[in-house]
């Protein structure tokens, strides 16, 4: 009798079979609308302005500390980026003049690659690739005649890859002079080239509860507080940077409140009408001063987000903090009052979600992009866990986040949940049947590690017990950590390759990467092989360690976080921007490591299978195994009757 096979799908590839809309509870017709709006909007397509507004400041205010430069050149964006409110918008504010997903470009990263890069899009689009990013030919004309003049050699790529030892270069890049810089060797990957900064968690309660009104008197007050003459030179443009930069952000929410009353004003739909004046008023008081309602809120939070886009390239993109924490008083007072139902925040939050959704990240660097390709994304939203206080933290809102993430046939946001030891089983169980959707969300975090380990690196309870998740599975501490350059990754099959082919490197034409560490025929014994792999790693180790000084001593001269660091409680108190050395700040956490473990358990497999193959069983001879590598395990039938 023949066997039959039962295809067990998840909710989501059901959904997606089915053609349904929903995939779990509700949405609203306006949710939906947008949702399929930004879906048929096709592939991203790159958001210029935020770039050559840049750099029109740029140019003006050459030979200015970096701090002030940065916010002169937030304010130059938020006064002439194109404004839009599109139908059915109730949290507005983005950087580009149509709806869909747009990726910004920062030629301060990469400005002397970027043709390059937008070559490399280009070609992919013609290639057919489904979801390559979208280059106009206007687009074109604009990096090669604006941005590419400019930044060619004064960006942070070329110049922290001059600074690099030889030999750590070559790890990174290899020894084609034409590599360096746009193709990665991928033994190492620097990952500070492709981000201003690696994943991070602003304070955003801090802008619900103060505004900019308030971080902007604290700021002026510091700055009138300075005598000593070395403060002076110092600080003072710090401070002034973050005047500024608050400046620059109600005035970027403010051109959205008149932009919204002028089409209050000649709408013919009466609802719509009523929506844009809502939109008008919210957006004249929020973010300038403290957030009074939980739609005041969200908004505010949302251009706060956005415009930290236009400041830096965040890695895996803005994390959302503790939401359920920071909105819940505002989501509380409004329950109570009747301004608010369950269903009506959960289509804000909708709203919000759909606002990242059209966030993309994509690099202008032709290695960089491939890297990127299918637009990975850790925006991450931290529900759960505990209070400062060391009690359960799970509340209605929680499950009102948690749910709004369930409806829409899309992974945004990320959702990241903290487990403890007395989290509620209802809450469990809500979060396992998120997870049956087949969305791979939320990832669970598990407190009983975290707390203790912030604890063991000298962090009090009452910040270890508030952590942030962030990225893929980390963890932030919004106001204590101040590392924020980009670390170097580890390519373990790279380590593994070199420890079989003494340092060499196969699709390199044995060009030597690694150390000798000796042909593997002559190792007697197992540990003569994991002795090769560990001066194999420990060398790859040591020079991303190399690579993660210098991109710290090179980035404060050519990166600045100027609202990223006033919403920064250390930043503020001693008056250094975040990427000045801020990690030897007093009382900070240095949370600087090696990111990105690539390969590491087929690494630790292949170990075991040579382990038992070679030395324990003898099934198998070094000739056999090096042989079939040699031939990309082409003969692996008769490799598999060998073993």
């Amino acid at each position: 009798m023949a066997a039959t096979t039962t295809l067990i799908l998840t909710a989501q590839e059901q959904a997606i079979i089915d053609g349904k809309k929903v995939l779990h509870g509700t949405a609203t017709d306006r949710v939906l609308r947008m949702f399929d709006a930004i879906r048929s909007s096709g592939p991203p397509r790159v958001a210029l302005e935020r770039a050559v507004y840049f750099t029109e400041s740029f140019k003006a205010t050459e030979g200015q500390p970096l701090v002030l430069r940065w916010a002169k050149a937030l304010k130059h964006i938020a006064e002439n980026i194109s404004v839009a409110i599109f139908d059915d918008e109730l949290i507005v504010g983005r950087p580009n003049t149509w709806f869909g997903r747009y990726t910004l470009v920062y030629p301060e990263l990469d400005g002397t690659i970027i043709q390059a890069g937008a070559k490399a899009f280009i070609e992919a689009k013609e290639a057919g690739a489904p979801d390559a990013v979208t280059v106009t030919d206007e687009d074109k004309q604009i990096i090669d005649e604006v941005l590419f003049p400019y930044w060619n050699g004064k960006d942070f790529t070329p110049n922290f890859i001059k600074a690099l030892p030889p030999e750590t270069r070559h790890l990174c890049w290899g020894s084609d002079p034409e590599n360096v810089g746009t193709k990665f060797s991928f033994v190492i990957i620097s990952t500070s080239t492709m981000r201003h900064s690696q994943n991070w968690v602003i304070d955003f309660e801090k802008m619900l509860k103060r505004g900019c009104k308030g971080l902007r008197e604290e700021a002026q007050e510091r700055l009138a507080a300075l005598e000593d003459p070395r403060d002076l030179a110092f600080k003072q443009p710090f401070y002034e940077a973050a005047i500024i930069t608050c400046d620059a952000l109600s005035l970027f929410a403010k051109r959205y409140s008149e932009l919204a009353t002028q089409m209050a004003a000649t709408t013919t739909d009466p609802q719509r009408k009523q929506e844009l004046e809502a939109i008008a008023a919210i957006c004249a008081w929020v973010p300038e001063n403290p957030a009074r309602t939980f739609r005041e809120a969200i908004q505010a939070q949302w251009f706060t987000q956005l415009f930290s886009r236009f400041e830096e390239m965040v890695g895996g993109q803005i994390n959302q903090g503790r939401m359920d924490q920071y909105f819940y008083p505002f989501y509380k007072q409004d329950i109570e009052a009747g301004r608010l139902t369950p269903e009506g925040a959960q289509e804000l939050f909708q709203c919000l979600w759909l606002n990242i959704m059209q966030s993309i990240e994509s690099q202008m660097s032709p290695s960089a992009a491939k890297g990127r390709e299918g637009f990975s994304h850790h925006e991450t939203v931290t529900i759960g866990g505990q209070t400062p206080e060391g009690l359960d933290a799970t509340n209605e809102l929680s499950y009102v986040i948690l749910e709004s993430t369930r409806p829409l046939k899309c992974s945004y946001p990320e959702l990241g949940v903290r487990i403890h030891a007395n989290t509620p089983d209802r809450f469990l169980h809500a979060v396992v049947e998120t997870i049956k959707d087949g969305k791979g969300s939320p990832k669970l975090i598990n407190d009983e590690f975290m707390v203790p380990w912030y604890l063991s690196n000298g962090i009090e309870m009452r910040e270890a017990l508030d952590y942030a998740m962030s990225g893929c599975s980390e963890s932030r501490l919004p106001n204590r950590e101040t590392h924020k350059t980009g670390n170097g990754g580890i390519n373990y099959g790279a380590v593994m390759e070199m420890t079989l082919r003494d340092g060499r490197m196969k699709i390199y034409q044995d060009e030597q990467f690694g150390l000798k560490t000796g042909d593997p025929r002559t190792f007697k014994t197992y540990d003569d092989v994991w002795n090769a792999f560990k001066l194999q790693l420990e060398n790859v180790v040591k020079h991303i360690m190399i690579q993660n000084y210098i991109a710290t001593s090179q980035k404060p001269k050519y990166i600045a976080a100027p609202l990223a660091s006033t919403l920064h409680n250390l930043c503020m108190e001693h008056g250094r921007d975040l990427h000045s050395h801020a990690d030897y700040i007093p009382g900070a956490l240095d949370a600087s490591c090696i990111d990105g473990l690539g390969g590491f358990a087929t690494c630790i497999d292949s170990l075991a299978a040579i382990k038992h193959l070679i030395y324990d069983t003898k099934r198998l001879t070094w000739d056999q195994l090096l042989n079939a590598l040699e031939k990309n395990w082409k003969a692996r039938r008769r490799f598999a009757r060998c073993v």
